[in-house]
């Protein structure tokens, strides 16, 4: 069916327990020409990437939500598929969150929220700028 299709072209995963801020996020990566596929769970994400992971290139990562393990995904990330660029998504307050300070030299960028297409294409257009082995300073 046309789902398993988008998978096979998906470029970018998006990793985002809530229903509504996944579908916004994706409609928009989508309008900028970039395939991408939703997954509401790590435990999705990582399946998803053992299957898929050589055609992921980013990776959108929820960071407020206590339903997702942002750090160790991101940890996994990092390890297990360093080429994906690793993006944090979430309301300013909690993107600065402690946490993150340790996240640092593992996140290519941050996304607030809420977005809008600009400022996702922004983001792409800088990340694409970035060569792989380095990442932002926060």
């Amino acid at each position: 069916g046309g789902e398993q299709q988008r998978v096979a072209l998906a470029r970018a995963l998006v990793i985002e327990p809530r229903h509504a801020v996944r579908q916004a996020l994706l409609q928009t990566l989508r309008e900028l020409g970039q395939p991408a596929i939703g997954v509401a769970t790590a435990l999705d994400a990582v399946q998803l990437l053992v299957e898929e992971g050589e055609r992921i290139e980013t990776a959108f990562i929820e960071a407020e939500t206590s339903a997702l393990p942002s750090f160790e995904l991101i940890e996994f990330l990092a390890h297990n598929h360093p080429r994906v660029r690793r993006v944090l998504i979430g309301d300013p307050s909690h993107i600065q969150a402690s946490w993150l300070a340790e996240a640092t030299g593992e996140v290519h960028g941050l996304l607030e929220t809420p977005c809008n297409e600009e400022v996702v294409h922004r983001l792409l257009a800088r990340m694409e700028r970035v060569p792989y082995g380095q990442t932002i300073g926060l």
